[in-house]
């Protein structure tokens, strides 16, 4: 994407506009807390947290951004990054982060062999969906669970996997990915839940084996 130049925060109750001292990718909490990811002089990532009038820079692995999402309580800031080679564009490894303010910086997953793909929030913050990528036998290989985000370690029972020779886009299905992993009361069994598959199905291109993603809603959503 392009780069974010002038970040302007505009009031709501007399509409004044300020430019904030800061530059990068942002990403805003519930509780009004900020960051915002930036390379430093050699490459490197850098995340930037502001928290009122006071701002902590902290270093943080590789030279690329994945995602960057605040819990919805604004608790704690999951931070995807990638070391990307720059001679082949190669994802060299893939890490994911729990940072909280001030400058607690917790590393959750460390993956050689897999890249990073999407990480999603529940509702109550107490889990998230990560999806992570790799290409076996010139196919690619597309692993979705759930991540206990108290004890930062997988949930075994949820989880399945998509193989498809085509490269699925899934940067623009976290609320199908979150209907399909979280339960949620309104969406069970529903026909907006089969029209997002199918809106997921157009989405990627492809057509990924819709009986994975029923089995997947017989064990969740029963």
């Amino acid at each position: 994407g392009c780069p974010v130049e002038d970040i302007i925060a505009t009031t709501l109750n007399d509409f004044v506009s300020t430019v904030l001292p800061f530059a990068g990718q942002p990403a805003f909490a519930a509780d009004g807390k900020m960051a915002f990811m930036v390379r430093d002089a050699n490459g490197q990532n850098q995340v930037t947290l502001v928290n009122g009038d006071q701002t902590q820079i902290l270093p943080i692995f590789g030279n690329r951004l994945v995602n960057m999402s605040w819990s919805p309580d604004g608790s704690m800031l999951a931070v995807s990054v990638a070391n990307v080679s720059d001679y082949s564009g190669l994802v060299l490894k893939s890490r994911l982060y729990f940072v909280s303010w001030p400058a607690s910086v917790d590393q959750v997953m460390d993956l050689a062999d897999e890249t990073i793909e999407q990480h999603i929030w529940s509702s109550d913050g107490k889990s998230m969906l990560v999806v992570t990528r790799q290409i076996t036998d010139a196919q690619y290989q597309f692993n979705f669970f759930v991540l206990d985000s108290v004890q930062q370690a997988k949930i075994p029972a949820l989880g399945f996997q998509l193989v498809s020779e085509k490269y699925l886009l899934l940067q623009y299905t976290g609320q199908v990915l979150r209907r399909l992993f979280f339960r949620d009361p309104a969406q069970r069994m529903s026909r907006r839940w089969e029209a997002a598959l199918l809106q997921l199905e157009n989405r990627n291109g492809a057509s990924p084996p819709l009986s994975d993603f029923r089995n997947l809603k017989q064990k969740l959503f029963r």
